[in-house]
């Protein structure tokens, strides 16, 4: 009968009271070419003096030319691998690559806090292959995040950051809103409402049906329309008073 053995045992070194070296948390997929995921991004943050520990958040079938499949862990697996870093080494760096979807990205964002609330992460997904495989789900595609003070919106397959306070509104138009801020717009496959359930901000608020202002860009405001940069927007008879008592007006 084999019997079970501890890392100690193994032979491995122990590292959790070695405070000589900065470490690092990587959370991606497993590429057995190496060219990508955790198996490279560990190599790069040794040859830089970094310790890496890795989690892994699902394994590509592949080489260096396609990819034939993904496999994927579950929320609980993950999050289990993190539990299990977490209380080997302290991190204050997290760099997350490949996810299953948006939802799983914002689970694990979540999960870290609460060994961290200050962690910071590098945020890197990669959302289609470049063989061409899709990573993520019709919904998934099209996408807007919220880490702390700032948004990280998804533009040609790769999450911007945009800090909340560059933020001037946000507008509906079909199917589509416009996110608007002091140095460009993004334009995003999202409803207003559902944009609404994924940001949480007491800054922005909504005046019309159709549009959200961040309230510390707000130049001039009247009765019936507000003024953020070059832009006047109208405000609606239901949601005029709840505006008008973010300053105090009753």
């Amino acid at each position: 009968m084999i019997q079970p053995i501890t890392i100690k045992q193994a032979g491995a070194p122990d590292l959790s009271g070695d405070r000589t070296r900065p470490n690092v948390l990587v959370i991606a997929g497993y590429d057995q070419s190496g060219g990508a995921g955790v198996l490279a991004d560990v190599k790069t943050l040794e040859a830089h003096g970094i310790y890496g520990y890795a989690v892994c958040t699902g394994m590509t079938f592949q080489n260096e030319r396609t990819i034939t499949k993904v496999q994927w862990f579950t929320e609980k697996e993950i999050f289990e691998q993190i539990d299990l870093c977490c209380q080997s080494a302290r991190f204050d760096w997290v760099k997350i690559g490949i996810c299953r979807s948006v939802t799983m990205i914002g689970s694990i964002l979540r999960h870290l806090r609460e060994h961290n609330p200050a962690i910071k992460i590098i945020l890197d997904p990669v959302i289609r292959a470049s063989s061409g495989k899709d990573f993520w789900e019709g919904a998934d595609r099209e996408a807007v995040l919220q880490w702390n003070d700032s948004l990280f919106v998804k533009t040609n397959c790769r999450f911007v950051k945009i800090p909340l306070s560059s933020l001037l509104y946000v507008s509906a138009e079909n199917n589509y809103i416009h996110l608007v801020t002091s140095e460009r717009k993004y334009v995003l496959r999202l409803s207003l409402n559902q944009f609404m359930e994924k940001v949480c901000w007491n800054r922005l608020v909504r005046i019309h049906r159709s549009h959200l202002v961040n309230t510390d860009a707000i130049q001039s405001f009247a009765e019936q329309e507000v003024t953020v940069g070059k832009e006047i927007l109208p405000v609606g008879k239901q949601y005029k008073e709840a505006f008008w008592q973010q300053f105090g007006f009753r």
